[in-house]
């Protein structure tokens, strides 16, 4: 019997953990994996990438050992008294001495000058490190995004691409111009771009993210409109992974490299926002980036919206 320990878990797990009596893996990734209990997944990782709002983090080299051990669909039962998971071929994972992490972000005082500058940094340093989404095409593009994303106000624009339209119809959506359209929006973004969470996805989580980080998140019906989506289409439209996350988000929980920018954008310390940037984008293969740009978009209408 090998056991490993968990070192860290969210909250929301123990939760999981308490309601159901077994699960099956649901995807085995290089460094990762998902287990399915229910209607929820769970995510064990190495802790060293952080922890998502619904995981559970190991040591890198406990979980590489253990992923060894794992395939798909492979039964996980939960042995409560002992607060262990047991997989299959003899392998245990220990919750006993784990660390519990709250990826609720909570409301605290903000400067608005203070974020101003924090924006304006942010946008430099995307465009200088040529950090680009998934979605965009060039960085003469992404850069164009970005510019208009920096201003505080709608302006006119005078060379607008497709991407930009739809980005500027997103934020029309966040600053409730565009109720009536919701659903042709979140259309147009939840599932768009390849991998397990798709741009348009960490987006939208950006976007959730700056509105409680502004505390406008209870006074724009946009998280509203996205949580009534994903119940009604969200299963067809996107991966369970991103669907997951997105639930999350809604509800204001979100990944702890997420947190720690959210952090980093309220202190008057450039040196930890440039930290927090790069470890956002050690985030997937674009995802961080994506999330950033969602996070302007989500900054740019939340910051209209408080004026």
């Amino acid at each position: 019997m090998m056991e490993y320990d968990a070192l860290q878990l969210s909250q929301h797990v123990q939760e999981i953990l308490k309601t159901e009596g077994s699960g099956v893996i649901h995807s085995v990734f290089n460094s990762s994996f998902n287990v399915q209990f229910g209607e929820c997944l769970i995510h064990v990782g190495p802790i060293e990438n952080g922890l998502s709002p619904f995981g559970i983090g190991m040591s890198s080299d406990d979980a590489k050992r253990l992923i060894g051990h794992l395939t798909q669909n492979d039964t996980v039962a939960i042995l409560p008294q002992k607060k262990t998971l047991q997989f299959s071929k003899n392998q245990r994972l220990s919750l006993k001495h784990s660390q519990v992490f709250n990826p609720l972000l909570t409301a605290q005082p903000i400067s608005i000058d203070v974020l101003l500058q924090n924006r304006s940094i942010m946008i430099r340093e995307l465009i200088e490190r040529k950090w680009i989404g998934g979605l965009v095409h060039s960085e003469t593009e992404q850069a164009m995004i970005l510019q208009y994303l920096q201003q505080s106000e709608t302006a006119h624009i005078g060379t607008k691409t497709s991407w930009l339209e739809e980005i500027m119809a997103l934020e029309s959506l966040v600053n409730h111009r565009a109720d009536e359209r919701a659903k042709e929006v979140f259309d147009f973004w939840i599932g768009r771009g390849p991998g397990l969470t798709p741009s348009g996805d960490d987006m939208m989580t950006g976007i959730c993210a700056s509105l409680y980080l502004l505390e406008e998140a209870q006074h724009t019906p946009f998280i509203s409109s996205l949580t009534t989506y994903l119940t009604d289409h969200g299963k067809k439209r996107t991966t369970p992974v991103a669907y997951e996350y997105l639930l999350y988000a809604t509800k204001g929980n979100f990944h702890s490299t997420i947190l720690h920018m959210c952090f980093a954008l309220r202190q008057e310390n450039h040196t930890i926002l440039k930290q927090a940037l790069e470890q956002m984008e050690q985030i997937g293969h674009t995802s961080g980036v994506d999330t950033l740009l969602g996070m302007l978009i989500g900054l740019k209408a939340g910051i209209t919206l408080k004026s």
